[in-house]
């Protein structure tokens, strides 16, 4: 990972994200609500200092982001040798205490 989020990325840490939704099962408001469930048990369960998600580069270019409700975001993870080939995408996060409630 070369995105300065990376260097947030410390102490206990939660991967909060890759979710998927049936066609029918889009439009309801569950990138909205899910994302913060996650979040709040992890950090109930675990008590998690940071947490974070992976996302392609259409999610950005998009309001999708803005319902996850993370307070951060930015390019520069890249996966290599997998499904998708390289797949370059955006790292998303938050500590526990500076997520975006409004969002």
């Amino acid at each position: 990972m070369t995105c300065e989020g990376g260097k947030q990325v410390t102490g206990r840490c939660a991967f909060v994200g890759s979710m998927w939704f049936r066609p029918d099962f889009r439009g309801r408001g569950l990138s909205r609500l899910l994302p913060r469930i996650s979040r709040t048990v992890a950090l109930a369960r675990w008590d998690i200092d940071f947490n974070f998600s992976f996302v392609e580069s259409f999610v950005i270019a998009t309001t999708l982001i803005d319902q996850y409700g993370y307070a951060n975001y930015a390019p520069g993870v890249e996966f290599r040798n997998g499904p998708k080939a390289t797949w370059t995408c955006t790292s998303c996060g938050c500590t526990a205490t500076n997520s975006s409630p409004t969002s």
